[in-house]
């Protein structure tokens, strides 16, 4: 497959998640008897969303190398896919959590802390920079050593927000935990993939 049917491809998949996530929020949002409600419940559904698009991406290559099948191949070719959608969920995820601030600043409050903004600024900084350098005209202007550095520097960056913006509720409410079992899960599959030998070379 050429380069032009790839990038085809990648947006054609990427565009059928957005829809298929957008239709989810707007489902959930209209659902709920009131708008807080609704923000609210958009908010943990595109938490849930993008941590499951971004653990696809997160996994893709090691799934391939310890259970190589048509289907982890397929993860692994539509990997950027499931990068850009991750993106776009937790896009959707941001919007909501304005929405929230301007209907109800002071539930935002205390719900949120100074180290919130922080972590989450810097979370959304990377997500925005791997999505940028995603795009194929943006990548080829950078070295592949240089873009292998920022995503991997970016990914286990998210991975690790991840695990503590799910983990610090657990103590609160332990069905987090049900959360928490496939961040620490794909964390082992990618050790267990880096330590066994590739039989290809």
């Amino acid at each position: 497959m050429n380069s032009k049917n790839q990038v085809s491809n990648d947006w054609g998949l990427t565009s059928i998640i957005a829809l298929i996530l957008f239709g989810l929020c707007a489902i959930t949002y209209l659902h709920s008897p009131i708008e807080i409600d609704g923000v609210r419940a958009t908010i943990r559904l595109t938490a849930r969303t993008s941590l499951t698009l971004f653990l696809l991406a997160f996994m893709a290559s090691s799934l391939v190398k310890l259970f190589p099948s048509d289907f982890t191949k397929w993860i692994l070719k539509n990997r950027r896919s499931f990068g850009l959608s991750f993106a776009f969920s937790h896009l959707i995820h941001a919007i909501a959590i304005y929405r929230l601030a301007s209907i109800d600043l002071a539930l935002f409050k205390q719900l949120t802390n100074i180290v919130s903004y922080v972590a989450g600024g810097s979370c959304y900084f990377v997500i925005i920079m791997l999505a940028i350098t995603s795009l194929y005209p943006v990548r080829r202007l950078i070295k592949p050593q240089t873009w292998v550095k920022i995503h991997t520097f970016g990914i286990w960056l998210i991975w690790a927000f991840f695990l503590i913006n799910f983990g610090k509720r657990v103590p609160h409410n332990p069905m987090y935990l049900i959360a928490i079992a496939p961040i620490l899960m794909a964390l082992a599959i990618r050790l267990i993939a880096k330590r066994k030998p590739n039989l290809n070379q």
